[in-house]
């Protein structure tokens, strides 16, 4: 086999334009994996799915004012609604309610999973995710290597088959202004699937000329971004009279981050414990790391908050926090959903990584940002260093040492997840939060 050269991955992308203006550092290599941790990411999907479903029981039956456990048990929950609920527009919520939507789940799932001395770590959930056409073609790239996990056909196939099901309508994968970066790798997407299926890519903003009856309408456009589609409220009345589909389905409240901290919230331990099974809990107890909603509500004198600690003592009240020291502080602090600043990296802060200053400045707006656009506090978890090969400038082989996340494509065909590709984005070693930035190596990845 020979060795995929930096100027043959620079050709590969003069010819097909997947990210406007975006470059990253190229690797002879794709991104390695043990076996062990292949068989625990084909685990992980199924595990993120089942939580969903647990997430979206839990919204429903609060809504329809419901015991939330079987048995007719447990306490009321309706705290849960509240938080879900907040800084969403009345007729938002009332559409993820209606009886087209409200059992419906997203078809594509894509953790953010970050490689730690203690597995897989989950930064977050997402069912509109970027990097599909991205990932899809680095595996063409990379295709002749061996022990690929996954392959562009596996994408296209399985991506395919979890937006129309067993039917074969129209798809119409539409693209908002807001979201545009992406929209170059849709359309590659598009071009590989044409002759297989009728498909196309459109501007959201110009979604109601495309529409028509019995098709299906892939949505790559944030809920926070509605009021920029000026037939919204159309398009909302078509999908809950049947007349065509939108998935993911518009629910805020399968896209909020607090679903981590609901997780792991001890009033609902019940719940989750009825609702999913223990091999998928198991799962989800290691990978998804301690969380908190940031809530300023006053509490009782007496009472404490669930959250972080200080010194191995509980805090009364968040503003405690800015007083931290820098080893208390290792905590990520982020907007929850709904919001422009919600996705990316756009409203991560890294406690740690700041001035006790600066970092009192972050907890303080994000205290006050609760009644609007509620943040989340995480435990963070350090990514534990790699050693790959890449590219340099000049286009020689280096061994460099990194932080790795992955992102794991699961597409829900009949009910289960299937895993199709997994991206690696590889940062240098003095990156503490890692994301998709130019001196990062974007990889498909392989079993070892």
């Amino acid at each position: 086999m020979l060795e995929l050269s930096s100027q043959n991955i620079a050709n590969a992308l003069k010819q097909t334009s997947l990210f406007e203006g975006k470059n990253w550092v190229y690797s002879p290599d794709p991104f390695y994996l043990s076996k062990e941790q292949v068989v625990e990411l084909e685990k992980i999907g199924e595990a993120c799915l089942k939580f969903y479903e647990g997430l979206n029981l839990l919204y429903n039956k609060i809504a329809e004012d419901k015991p939330i456990l079987r048995n007719g048990g447990g306490e009321s929950a309706n705290w849960v609604l509240e938080y879900l609920q907040i800084g969403k527009p009345d007729f938002l919520l009332s559409h993820a309610s209606s009886g087209k939507v409200r059992s419906k789940l997203p078809p594509v799932i894509r953790p953010d999973l970050l490689l730690t001395n203690e597995g897989f770590v989950m930064t977050e959930l997402d069912s509109v995710p970027g990097g599909i056409g991205l990932t899809a073609f680095l595996y063409q790239l990379y295709g002749d290597y061996p022990e690929l996990v996954g392959s562009d056909k596996a994408i296209f196939r399985n991506f395919l088959s979890a937006m129309r099901g067993d039917r074969n309508a129209h798809l119409i994968i539409a693209v908002s202004k807001e979201a545009s970066t992406y929209k170059p790798e849709m359309e590659w997407l598009v071009s590989q699937l044409s002759s297989q299926s009728k498909i196309e890519v459109v501007e959201a903003e110009k979604l109601d000329q495309y529409v028509q009856g019995g098709c299906v309408v892939y949505r790559f456009w944030e809920l926070f971004d509605l009021e920029n589609l000026p037939a919204v409220k159309v398009l909302f009345e078509q999908v809950e009279n049947g007349t065509f589909s939108v998935t993911p389905p518009m629910k805020p409240q399968l896209e909020e981050k607090m679903g981590m901290a609901l997780y792991h919230h001890p009033r609902l331990n019940s719940f989750w414990h009825e609702t999913i099974n223990k091999r998928n809990r198991t799962i989800l107890d290691r990978i998804v790391p301690k969380s908190w909603i940031l809530d300023p509500t006053p509490v009782a004198a007496n009472a404490i908050l669930l959250g972080p600690e200080i010194n191995g003592s509980p805090i009364s009240n968040w503003s405690e926090l800015k007083n931290a020291s820098k080893k208390d502080r290792n905590l990520i602090l982020k907007r929850s959903g709904f919001s422009e600043d919600s996705w990316g990296s756009r409203s991560v802060s890294l406690g740690s990584d700041l001035s006790q200053l600066e970092w009192g400045e972050k907890l303080e707006e994000a205290i006050a940002a609760f009644r609007e656009s509620p943040f989340i506090v995480q435990d963070f978890k350090k990514p534990i260093l790699k050693e790959h090969r890449v590219y340099d400038k000049r286009g020689e082989i280096v061994v460099k040492e990194g932080r790795t996340r992955l992102c794991p494509y699961y597409f829900v065909v009949n009910g289960h997840a299937n895993l199709s590709g997994v991206l690696a984005t590889f940062c240098p070693s003095d990156k503490k939060i890692i994301h998709g930035m130019s001196d990062a190596a974007l990889l498909p990845c392989a079993k070892n």
